[in-house]
């Protein structure tokens, strides 16, 4: 009888396995609902760049505006930036999700109703900062990480509180590539004072130059 109930406890926790990766996909992030927290920009110690951005339309003007409050637009350009390799890769705790999920097999619904979850998902949110001056050469890039947490259960806000956080840990990893430009200002505006401002002459051929470059590093 004791058999029984165990392999019932267990076979009631494969079934909430699957639920739980159910709650994971249910909670995919929104990213073109993405809400970036200007709060996060730092004060810019580098020279007005033009900022370029490729991806979905959506995505690139919430970067764009972030970017916007980070530099300076009443200066001169003396370059441009680009924010590449903005992805993300969804990391699915199977150890925590499987722990979790035997767990409320054991007790019901109790933990459930309680507020454990009953799933656990590591997102890691990659992102890429190259810096050009105005011939379109290669100045500087900058590269992070960030990662955040996601729960899957009966109180934990499903795919609008997903796409919250995804928000915030991606303002913060933002903030961190200009913290890091900030870091490198002299060196920077050094070289972008060498190459002189942006003209119309030298537009065309340098957004060419850069474009090239940017698929060459990817």
């Amino acid at each position: 009888m004791e058999k029984k109930r165990t392999l019932k406890c267990y076979f009631i926790g494969l079934i909430l396995i699957v639920l739980g990766i159910i709650f994971t996909n249910c909670a995919t992030t929104k990213w073109y609902e993405l809400e970036l927290d200007s709060k996060e920009v730092p004060n810019s110690r580098i020279h007005n760049l033009t900022v370029l951005i490729e991806g979905e339309p959506e995505l690139r003007k919430q970067i764009s505006d972030f970017m916007r409050n980070y530099f300076d637009s009443r200066k001169e350009e003396m370059g441009y930036c680009t924010i590449d390799d903005l992805t993300y890769r969804i990391d699915g705790n199977t150890s925590a999700t499987v722990g979790l999920a035997l767990l409320f097999g054991f007790t019901g619904t109790i933990s459930g109703l309680l507020g454990i979850p009953i799933s656990v998902t590591d997102y890691s949110l990659y992102a890429t900062l190259h810096i050009f001056d105005s011939r379109g050469d290669l100045v500087q890039s900058f590269q992070d990480v960030n990662r955040f947490t996601v729960y899957g259960g009966f109180y934990y806000g499903g795919p609008s509180q997903t796409t919250k956080k995804a928000g915030k840990y991606y303002s913060e990893l933002l903030a961190n590539l200009l913290n890091q430009v900030n870091n490198d200002s002299r060196i920077i505006n050094a070289k972008l004072e060498a190459a002189g401002p942006i003209t119309i002459e030298n537009r065309a051929a340098a957004r060419s130059k850069i474009r090239g470059t940017v698929i060459t590093t990817r």
